[in-house]
């Protein structure tokens, strides 16, 4: 039985806040979180989870999670970031743990040797699509992920689409911390740089899935994220490059498709951890709880992987100028939220305001 009510609101806004006071100082975030929690009338976190939870009802159902930033992409594209893809590993094994999906991540071709060891240090052992489908009917006890290629092409990126979502069948697809195409196709970096040739476009799976009815969400953390579309005349009006970019399209950052539900976060990977946490809190399973000692094996594999800090530009743990304790941190307040979220529901207990 899971929690509802006045309780599950008040704590799935703690975590809320916990996420996005905006610690890195991107001036952007409580700016952009206002927005989603206006535009949905409560937590977009809780809100996603709640979606999620509907569409997995029935197990065995496939999750699409899209993440990896080719982050110097002048210097060679296959340099990625370690925001984002921790983030979807973490996802990843609460759909498989909570409701037994079967999580499919989709990154870059050029970055699929990277990202293998990264959602191997969730617990998740990483295999193809098809051997991902046969793991979750082994009788034996095995957790398994898919892990794909998705093309930069844009051709190529629509057929891809139009393929994996036919032969899947995606209950949900999930983008974490990827470039968004604007209005004329162009993926741009913070600085309104041109960095669309390297990124999946996975915009062309978002469009496609929605048109199919398929949940789509998203999560970002600076407005130029895929999914974030809800948002675009607020990016082009309030962020720096939102309506004119340093590239000749000359249109801006702004993303142009909105996904059903998109989270905002300091930091993408701790949306991920927040959302999550929201899960946990709908079910009641402390088990399904993101844990920093999980964080530590994940961004220690980004590392190990050769995944760089997206602002400073180091080989090594920190994420987005913030060393690899902050997350840890945010991990565990999460956490404490959630529980004492689940405390505060037990009907025998008396609240501490009253004692």
């Amino acid at each position: 039985m899971g929690i509802e009510g006045e309780i599950l609101n008040r704590t799935a806004e703690r975590i809320d806040h916990l996420i996005t006071s905006d610690l890195p100082d991107k001036r952007r975030v409580p700016m952009l979180y206002k927005a989603a929690r206006e535009l949905y009338g409560k937590s977009p976190t809780l809100l996603a989870a709640e979606r999620l939870s509907d569409v997995l009802e029935e197990q065995g159902r496939v999750v699409f999670i899209c993440s990896g930033w080719p982050n110097r992409p002048t210097v060679d594209p296959a340099i990625a970031e370690t925001d984002g893809p921790p983030g979807a590993a973490v996802i990843a094994r609460a759909v498989h743990e909570g409701f037994r999906a079967v999580p499919i991540l989709l990154f870059e071709e050029q970055l699929l040797s990277a990202m293998k060891p990264v959602v191997e240090a969730s617990g998740l052992r990483a295999l193809d699509g098809a051997a991902a489908l046969r793991g979750i009917k082994s009788l034996g006890s095995v957790h398994v992920a898919g892990i794909l290629g998705f093309p930069s092409d844009v051709e190529a990126g629509r057929a891809r689409a139009a393929d994996l979502l036919k032969e899947y069948r995606p209950a949900a697809v999930v983008v974490i911390e990827k470039g968004g195409m604007n209005e004329k196709g162009v993926i741009h970096s913070l600085r309104g740089e041109d960095i669309t040739a390297p990124m999946a476009k996975v915009d062309l799976l978002l469009e496609a899935a929605k048109k199919q009815g398929v949940l789509t969400v998203a999560i970002g953390d600076a407005g130029n994220e895929a999914g974030l579309g809800a948002f675009a005349e607020l990016i082009r009006e309030n962020l720096p490059f939102g309506r004119q970019c340093r590239c000749p399209c000359g249109a801006g950052t702004a993303p142009r498709v909105a996904a059903d539900v998109a989270l905002i976060a300091d930091v993408s990977n701790w949306g991920a951890t927040a959302l999550t946490g929201c899960i946990a809190l709908l079910k009641s399973q402390s088990a399904l709880l993101h844990t920093p000692e999980r964080e530590r094996r994940l961004l220690e594999a980004s590392a190990a992987a050769g995944l760089v800090d997206g602002i400073e530009g180091w080989v090594g743990t920190s994420v987005d100028g913030l060393p690899m304790e902050t997350s840890l941190a945010i991990v565990e307040l999460i956490s404490t939220a959630v529980q004492q979220g689940m405390k505060a529901a037990d009907p025998k207990r008396i609240p501490p305001h009253l004692a």
